[in-house]
């Protein structure tokens, strides 16, 4: 009988600490399950907060695609022209008119024999010049205003005559002037029509009618 008392009494020990060890078993497996769960939940937040870093960082406006100076707002980066653009246009000159003003004499020995050397290198010049006839007329009026009343008025006189000589040149009688010229040596290079560039200097000094 003590025998059996004792057997049963060894056996209600085993399962007491059968009973614990399976206890301290789940209460280690809860334990675990617990801090992977925390551990889960923390690196959720922490793919949330980098997620949201992301967008932020995407929604941002780049400033390289910023159009104009982020100093001045109000310059939109456009350089298009200036309101008053510097003009550098350079004015058209004729220097065939300060020769002939300079060359021609009015009333005096010889004049008309100058003149038909005017004329001859005004008709050479008309030929082989490249400028456009409104081109020259314009450069021809400012050439005239510039000069004072009475420069005007005796430029006037020797455009008339080396005006006169040069329709002359145009005839037929255009050898026989340019040999009692001293000018025997010189070909006639020219026609009998009115060269362009010669007519716009005349028409500007008042010589042709419009």
């Amino acid at each position: 009988m003590k025998r059996f008392k004792n057997r049963r009494t060894t056996s209600t020990a085993a399962i007491l600490c059968m009973a614990a060890l399976l206890f301290a078993v789940l209460l280690a497996g809860c334990s675990v399950q617990k801090e992977t769960e925390a551990s889960g939940d923390q690196q959720q937040e922490t793919w949330s907060e980098e997620m949201e870093n992301s967008t932020a960082l995407s929604e941002e406006p780049d400033d390289t695609d910023t159009i104009g100076n982020a100093d001045n707002p109000e310059d939109t980066g456009d350089i298009g022209n200036p309101e008053n653009p510097e003009d550098t246009s350079t004015a058209l000159t004729l220097p065939i008119l300060d020769e002939i003003n300079s060359k021609v004499q009015i009333g005096t020995s010889g004049s008309s024999l100058i003149a038909v050397q005017a004329a001859v290198k005004l008709l050479e010049w008309g030929e082989h010049t490249g400028l456009d006839p409104e081109e020259i007329r314009e450069a021809a009026s400012a050439w005239l205003s510039e000069q004072t009343d009475s420069d005007r008025e005796e430029a006037l006189l020797k455009l008339e005559m080396v005006d006169n000589t040069y329709q002359r040149l145009l005839k037929e009688d255009a050898r026989e002037l340019l040999d009692t010229a001293g000018c025997a040596d010189t070909e006639i290079f020219w026609g009998s029509e009115p060269v362009e560039p010669v007519e716009a200097i005349m028409q500007a000094a008042g010589l042709r009618k419009d």
